[in-house]
């Protein structure tokens, strides 16, 4: 399902600090001197961003904590991961929800150069030491390409993340390089395994960081990437990963009435909502594990009203999602011959809502969109398990309809981390995380 979001500037919690709201650094934070928001929590919406306290430490007095620049080029100190277009390697440029860009360096302070193009409304994040304390969340503006993050981290070895927190349709990035205040050292290890996460807005995290109650969802800023169970569950694994989502989209049906750019019709693209947008490459990334979170849109009304659709109340277009199912396995099976796919159920259906409804017949049909939808992937997997022979197409239920804390009512960040396989207090049981499953058939 699909939210429709007013343009605001918003600072949000991450998930390890959902529960009582949006924390600070353990060191109190301290204002930067550049006139940009404090840090030391979760910050941004600024040229330029904070600064935490330096209690840990002071600097050597031989420490090089000058500015030293990591440019776009200098692969012996960047790693990237995502869906990238390196037409131009100078500026490499992405559409793609979750394209992470990371450095290490020992020293103080770290900026981030970033052109965005403005067709939407873009976040960008930058996480030091994967620490949810220490993350500035940004808007970028017309007025510059730089934006400082943290300028008096405590001394010491760094690592630093840039985060596309928004999916395609919120428009492109270009990067152009890091600046940090110290020296950079090599770039951190490229895992060895891989995973994407192939789904809708769900799995694009939107609407994952809202405030209590649902508050300060407008705009695009409750919507993390980083923070979605794929590239949770990745992080849980130690793998690369690439998500490949978009919001609204479905295997056969869009949110939206009568649209054509169903997800399978746009994996293939830059922009999996622009069907005119360039073509990726798959053979540049070849996943072990493929995770498709798809269905949502397909089985619930929508913004059609659309009757339900189930086996036994309009069983024709039941079998038709079967087949979408079939034909997109089939077609990343043809991509990716090795790789184990999982076809995962959705934490926004559920049974008997909305009420049912009288057909034409007479009959009163019931909403069953979570039985329903987990039918069509059980079945889609038989095809492949039982009539080809195929054993590495998997099947899992996960966590079930939750309490909707997310924006309009998508999985919030608790939800999204328990779905990757991270235990928290919202649905705990292991039986209904993508963990186990994906690392049995991995062997990882």
């Amino acid at each position: 399902m699909k939210c429709r979001f007013a343009s605001s500037v918003v600072l949000f919690c991450l998930a390890s600090a959902w529960a009582s709201g949006c924390s600070s650094s353990s060191a109190k934070p301290a204002a930067s001197g550049s006139g940009g928001a404090p840090s030391g929590g979760n910050t941004g919406g600024s040229d330029n961003g904070g600064s935490t306290s330096a209690d840990a430490g002071a600097v050597p007095p031989d420490a090089d904590v000058s500015m030293h620049s990591i440019d776009p080029t200098d692969t012996n100190h960047l790693l990237y991961m995502g869906r990238i277009d390196f037409t131009d390697p100078a500026k490499p440029k992405f559409w793609a929800p979750a394209v992470v860009i990371s450095a290490r360096f020992v020293g103080t302070s770290v900026t981030v150069k970033v052109q965005d193009s403005f067709k939407g409304e873009n976040w960008y994040e930058v996480v030091v030491d994967r620490d949810p304390t220490l993350t500035y969340i940004f808007r970028p503006k017309t007025s510059t390409n730089s934006y400082t993050a943290f300028t008096n981290l405590p001394y010491g070895e760094h690592l630093v993340e840039f985060v596309k927190r928004t999916e395609t349709s919120a428009g492109s990035g270009v990067f152009l390089g890091f600046e940090v205040g110290g020296v950079p050292l090599p770039a951190p290890a490229r895992p060895t395994r891989r995973i994407e996460a192939i789904g809708d807005s769900i799995t694009a995290g939107s609407g994952v960081e809202p405030g209590q109650n649902q508050a300060n969802c407008s705009g695009n800023a409750a919507e993390n990437a980083y923070m979605s169970y794929g590239a949770v569950l990745a992080r849980n694994l130690n793998a690369e990963y690439h998500i490949t989502a978009a919001g609204g989209r479905g295997i056969l049906e869009n949110y939206e009435c009568h649209s054509l750019d169903t997800l399978p019709a746009g994996y293939d693209h830059w922009d999996q909502r622009d069907l005119t947008s360039g073509v990726w490459d798959p053979t540049t990334y070849i996943p072990d594990a493929i995770i498709i979170g798809l269905g949502t849109n397909d089985f619930s009304p929508d913004n059609c009203a659309k009757p339900p659709i189930s086996e036994a109340c309009d069983p024709a277009k039941f079998q038709q999602i079967v087949g979408a199912f079939e034909a997109f396995v089939s077609k990343l099976r043809g991509y990716y011959p090795g790789a184990h796919i999982f076809l995962t159920s959705s934490p926004m259906l559920t049974d008997a809502w909305p009420p049912a409804v009288t057909l034409d017949s007479g009959v009163s049909c019931p909403y069953t969109s979570r039985t329903s939808q987990i039918e069509a992937i059980t079945l889609a997997v038989n095809h492949f398990n039982v009539d080809l022979d195929d054993a590495k197409v998997h099947v899992v239920p996960t966590v079930p309809k939750g309490l909707g804390l997310g924006c309009g009512t998508h999985p919030n960040a608790i939800e999204q981390k328990e779905i990757g396989g991270t235990a928290d207090s919202y649905f705990p049981d292991a039986a209904s995380w993508l963990f186990n499953p994906v690392k049995s058939a991995l062997g990882w």
